[in-house]
């Protein structure tokens, strides 16, 4: 999901003209969004074998935040800071991303207040992509589908549907081919496997509350254990899930 954010604005305030190079940009887009799950795996299945650290949760909020997921990120730094408090690291970072979502929010309420304005429609294209990339997907399609029914399929804004579903599709096959993973894992009786590929699913959806089920899996295996004090916390995450994956789209 890295960079996506930033493509998608530039769709929603563009024609797409160069239609070779948006791909490419995306192909590179999915291989640094790989090289981050991959990398969040380890650090999810030390939370969910070992339990919780201020380390592990600022390292989890670090990576969710450079994948352009700042609600997840929030959410982990708030977790670090409570083990925590006195670290001003912790604390600038936090800090940093709550200044971040002030200023989605702030720019949302500009798009929005254009947009009742007049006929220009890259405006809608801008909110879409805000919601999009704030987890609220869903809600991001209606913005562009209330467009395209007030506005025609406008080539500044019907790209940007594709697109979302693009990145919503990608995601479920993700998620799809980590779960066969994760079934030959406990198969194996790999336990310490199972875990980083449950932690990347988990950090692929950004915590959809279904995943918490998926992580319980381990546990079927004799001997596991899954830390009590993380899955509560993971479940915090999960009831705070923007949307269900299943209704994306």
């Amino acid at each position: 999901m890295k960079n996506m954010f930033v493509l998608l604005l530039i769709m929603s305030a563009f024609v797409i003209a160069h239609e070779p190079a948006a791909k490419a940009t995306q192909s590179a887009e999915h291989s640094q969004s790989e090289n981050a799950r991959t990398e969040a795996g380890p650090v999810m299945a030390d939370l969910l074998l070992k339990g919780p650290n201020a380390e592990r949760y600022s390292k989890l909020a670090q990576m969710f935040f450079d994948d352009t997921q700042p609600l997840p990120a929030r959410f982990f730094y708030e977790m670090a800071l409570s083990l925590d408090g006195e670290n001003e690291a912790l604390q600038k970072s936090y800090q940093g991303v709550v200044e971040y979502l002030s200023h989605l929010d702030q720019r949302f309420m500009y798009f929005s207040e254009q947009s009742q304005k007049g006929e220009e429609v890259t405006h809608f294209g801008s909110m879409a992509a805000i919601k999009f990339h704030m987890g609220y997907r869903a809600e991001g399609l209606d913005i562009l589908r209330d467009a395209i029914r007030a506005h025609g399929e406008d080539q500044r804004i019907f790209p940007l549907i594709g697109s979302f579903k693009q990145q919503i599709l990608v995601d479920r096959e993700t998620v799809q081919k980590l779960n066969v993973e994760l079934d030959q894992a406990l198969a194996e009786k790999a336990v310490t496997k199972a875990a980083d590929l449950a932690g990347q699913m988990f950090f692929v959806t950004g915590g959809h509350p279904e995943m918490l089920d998926v992580v319980k899996r381990i546990e079927t295996l004799e001997g596991a254990k899954l830390n009590t004090e993380t899955m509560a916390i993971l479940e915090q995450l999960t009831l705070a899930h923007p949307q269900a994956v299943g209704k994306e789209g």
